[in-house]
């Protein structure tokens, strides 16, 4: 059976596993790497690998997965070509892997090789994507979160553009001395251009859908929207640039940002019918991250800090604390929704389908919480101390909280919750019935 609205619940669900699978892979070379990360090196083969093994074959794959279920919902509009789009997901996926690989292993071949079937598989998501966010702006139902996708669509095809200059500048250099600008500024795109805008955007939708609140304002939702992606864009041109005015003044309006978001959270946690859950928790986290991130950059282009002591811990808060661990949060709740959509939405009403809240594993969700914010604070701290003992203990927790997650994401797939007895089972609204309830309407 097909989701409401969307793809068939096998694709995005399978688009997740392979996520969550590769996030257990990017962890274990992130604990493999904690000690020379605290050392200060990040520019290895290892580092390298384990940054497009997060960046690209567990966010960016985890993302396209949740927008083929969430755009027909939010948009009011399918993504056209499914099948197609579906084969540019594993196309995507297959080759964040290849070129992750070879990266480790210094191989610009297979790198480049990796990196333009991710690159043509990008393009197509991207292409197919924006057609439904035009098709939305036509119907008048674009709304915040499709302003926010088109931005980070348009960051995402930024990042394949200058990902590919520099798989290019490996094998003839030509950038020359803008070689670190660019990649400093493809690094910041990636994952606050394209991995963090596209967080913010689908947050404001399902943030209140998931804690079921209702009455929240969203204007601190817009103000985030707007200062998020200006932020991004000053420190972007401004490393590119080389002005430390420019970057300061984009982590500042990042910092903004961070501020309004948050506002924003507390209003939905105020207003929530539901107690605090993996989602929730976690984009608090990722925003501690972020305005870490925001504050180390500033003091970087100020000169408070030295730049080189700096560019580690805001690259850890920003891939991990945020992209990483926002991802995982929602997986234990997006991931629920899609296999009860698919599996269950017929039963509805018969007493022989689970209730939603049945395929939430609590406890699991609990331990990786614990494990993922224990291990960020003494990964980060390590890497700041230059202690690879301590960043390396964090490194082992967070690869426990990525376990976790994988085994929390294979027990929702194949496991069929019995129905709870004295309950009527199967009452949990669709997609549909729980975006417009948690809009107010």
């Amino acid at each position: 059976m097909s989701s409401i609205g969307g793809p068939p619940w096998q694709l995005p669900a399978m688009l997740l596993l392979g996520a969550a699978f590769s996030q257990l892979v990017a962890s274990v070379v992130l604990a493999s790497a904690a000690g020379d990360l605290a050392r200060g090196m990040f520019l290895g083969p290892q580092e390298l690998e384990l940054v497009h093994l997060y960046g690209l074959a567990t966010l960016s794959v985890a993302i396209f997965a949740v927008l083929l279920q969430l755009v027909p919902v939010i948009l009011r509009q399918r993504v056209p070509f499914e099948r197609v789009a579906g084969v540019a997901a594993a196309g995507v996926l297959v080759g964040a892997w290849l070129m992750a690989l070879a990266l480790g292993r210094n191989d610009t071949e297979y790198a480049a090789a990796g990196g333009a079937l991710f690159g043509v598989g990008g393009v197509i998501l991207i292409a197919l994507v924006g057609m439904a966010v035009v098709r939305a702006a036509g119907a008048r139902n674009l709304g915040d979160t499709g302003i926010g996708l088109a931005a980070a669509l348009v960051w995402f095809a930024v990042v394949i553009v200058l990902g590919g200059s520099l798989l290019d500048n490996l094998r003839a250099p030509l950038l020359g001395t803008l070689t670190l600008r660019v990649l400093a500024a493809h690094a910041l795109i990636a994952g606050l251009g394209w991995i963090g805008g596209a967080i913010v955007a689908v947050v404001l939708r399902l943030g209140p859908m998931l804690a079921l609140a209702h009455g929240h304002s969203q204007r601190p939702g817009r103000i985030a929207l707007v200062a998020w992606h200006l932020g991004v864009l000053g420190i972007a041109a401004g490393l590119i640039a080389g002005s430390r005015y420019v970057v300061v003044a984009g982590a500042l309006a990042l910092a903004v940002a961070v501020g309004a978001l948050g506002t924003y959270l507390a209003g939905v946690v105020r207003h929530r019918n539901r107690r605090l859950e993996a989602p929730t928790v976690h984009l608090a986290i990722g925003a501690i991250a972020t305005a870490a991130a925001s504050g180390a950059i500033v003091g970087a282009a100020t000169g408070v800090v030295p730049a080189l002591d700096v560019v580690i811990p805001a690259g850890l808060c920003i891939l991990i604390g945020l992209g990483a661990g926002v991802t995982s949060g929602h997986l234990f709740k997006i991931l629920p929704m899609i296999v009860w959509t698919g599996r269950f939405a017929g039963l509805a009403g018969t007493g022989h389908a689970p209730r939603l809240s049945d395929m939430y594993p609590a406890r699991l969700a609990l331990a990786e919480q614990a494990a993922f914010a224990a291990g960020m604070l003494a990964l980060v701290t390590g890497c700041i101390a230059h202690t690879p003992g301590l960043a390396a203990v964090g490194g082992d927790l967070v690869a426990l909280a990525a376990a976790l997650t994988l085994i929390a994401a294979g027990i929702i797939v194949a496991r069929t919750p019995h129905p709870a007895r004295g309950v009527e089972s199967g009452a949990s609204p669709s997609w549909h019935g729980q975006v417009t309830a948690a809009d107010g309407h």
